[in-house]
């Protein structure tokens, strides 16, 4: 044989040889791409899904030896699924998942599905390469490792939780200021005659309560006023804020040498000075009484829960159930309600 010939074939043995290693080197794995971005590789696999994508470019996902999925877009004819290829083209990242992608450039059937039905494409809506069988966020696009669920913003949930604790506490600030003002916003000066005590009568003697002076009366209150320089006047006062338009406050007299004064409440006439009429028919006919002793009031209900109820504060007093009255004290019977004040 012509030793020419030979050192030729042996020549063209060791480039068919040398291309086909370079080829095969330049194989990568799917992991190995976020290093090649911009970058011309080739991959190997199987064919796993191909989707139809009309405002792009058509998608199919190659799975290669090492398990890695890798999303490949092209222009060629549609692939078979359980086609193993082998692809060249330029890696990119994909701007919904941001992970690596591949423009197809080049493309190699190393083995056809051939005859083999294919199975049914798997559906995945979102296109995160997630299937939706396994998808826990089909209509948002996520990665695997979040069961294809877009990773929590907590940077965003700090910031609302942040905004909402700011408000609350600005609200509750404001809240305070305005009822500090209320509380500290000084109180008009009442106007009351200044009354002055009866002479005292003899021990064991009947004490004659003077005429009334006038009748205090308004649309639902009704008392009497005793003359000047007769009775004395009690401290603190009962603010009328409801109930009686003509009427704002009520006032009561020591009508006795004794340490306890009584004055009884009800929707029935009654002794002058000892007495506050209420002409409601929510009111019951003996509805109440104050108990002035030791230089402190004590509320009495009288009126059954069930029907015209005495409420202190809101809430409904039982029969005979008693309250020792302090300043801002609210007393409800009927449609009037009084505040007590202390001075």
């Amino acid at each position: 044989m012509n030793p020419l010939r030979n050192v030729a074939i042996a020549l063209v043995c060791l480039l068919f040889l040398s291309q086909v290693g370079t080829a095969q080197a330049q194989v990568m794995k799917v992991s190995d791409l976020g290093s090649e971005i911009n970058n011309v590789v080739t991959v190997e696999g199987f064919v796993i899904q191909y989707r139809e994508d009309p405002a792009t470019t058509n998608v199919y996902h190659l799975k290669d030896d090492w398990a890695g999925v890798v999303m490949i877009r092209t222009t060629k004819a549609n692939p078979n699924v359980g086609d193993r290829l082998r692809v060249s083209g330029t890696v990119t990242i994909d701007p919904k998942l941001n992970t690596p992608s591949i423009i197809e450039d080049g493309r190699t059937v190393l083995i056809s599905a051939g005859a083999i039905e294919p199975k049914p494409p798997v559906k995945d809506s979102d296109g995160d390469g997630v299937p939706d069988s396994a998808d826990r966020c089909p209509t948002e696009p996520g990665p695997a490792s979040n069961a294809g669920c877009p990773k929590p913003n907590y940077l965003l949930y700090g910031l609302i939780a942040a905004t909402v604790i700011v408000l609350g506490v600005f609200v509750f600030v404001i809240m305070k200021m305005s009822a500090r003002g209320r509380a500290e916003e000084p109180r008009p000066p009442v106007s009351a005659p200044v009354e002055t005590a009866a002479p005292a009568a003899p021990e064991g003697a009947t004490i004659r309560m003077p005429e009334p002076a006038e009748t205090l009366e308004g649309a639902t209150i009704k008392m009497h006023a005793p003359p000047p320089g007769t009775l004395k006047l009690l401290p603190g006062y009962f603010e009328v804020v409801a109930g009686d338009p003509k009427l704002k406050e009520i006032r009561l007299y020591k009508t006795s040498g004794q340490t306890e004064i009584e004055t009884t409440i009800g929707r029935l006439p009654g002794e002058p000075y000892k007495h506050i009429q209420l002409k409601l028919p929510t009111v019951s006919r003996k509805q109440a009484k104050l108990v002035f002793s030791n230089g402190k009031y004590t509320l009495i209900n009288y009126a059954p829960e069930a029907s015209n109820p005495t409420k202190i504060n809101g809430m409904e007093m039982s029969v005979n159930e008693s309250h020792p009255l302090e300043e801002g004290d609210r007393i409800g019977m009927g449609e009037v309600e009084l505040v007590y004040h202390t001075r």
